[in-house]
């Protein structure tokens, strides 16, 4: 639906300060607060994903990674390894009717060290089942883990995802 826009609020680096889910059903001319099941009210929505086939919205949350099929009535969790951890960046890529999805998480220990960070990027071909992509490395910058605040998939070459980082002061 082209005239189905969502927003989603808060800011990750304050957690619990989300404002909810907004949706305009007329192409952005009006906007609604969405009381959406699954999503607490408080819940920050760092980022969200349309998937091209089947019209699902993932949002990338301070709550995991969450799915809607219902244009963001309802969300659930997607795998157990997502719980609680804080979703940076969603993005789902199609070429010749083949998906490719991304997904960034970020969570640092109390610690601010390389050890401490659980962070990472996973890819999925079917936004179910995800892997983990095992040669992002954990960049370290004057003492501090640089953390990926976002990502954009390479236009012209979907197998490549670029990583946006930030220091976690």
């Amino acid at each position: 639906d082209t005239n189905l826009v969502l927003v989603g609020t808060g800011d990750w680096r304050v957690p619990d300060v989300g404002q909810g889910l907004y949706r305009s059903l007329d192409g952005g001319e009006t906007f609604a607060l969405v009381a959406a099941a699954g999503l607490s009210e408080t819940a920050v929505i760092a980022c969200l994903a349309f998937d091209p086939i089947d019209g699902s919205v993932y949002a990338a949350t301070s709550e995991g990674l969450l799915r809607s099929t219902d244009s963001g009535d309802s969300f659930f969790q997607l795998e157990f390894v997502f719980r609680h951890d804080n979703g940076q960046w969603i993005g789902i890529t199609e070429q010749g009717g083949v998906r490719t999805f991304w997904y960034v998480l970020q969570t640092l220990g109390e610690g601010g060290t390389p050890e401490d960070w659980s962070g990472g990027v996973y890819r999925s071909s079917d936004g179910v089942t995800w892997t983990e992509i095992d040669d992002v490395p954990k960049i370290i910058y004057e003492e501090e883990v640089l953390r990926a605040q976002g990502a954009r998939i390479h236009t012209a070459n979907p197998s490549v995802l670029y990583l946006n980082l930030r220091a976690t002061v």
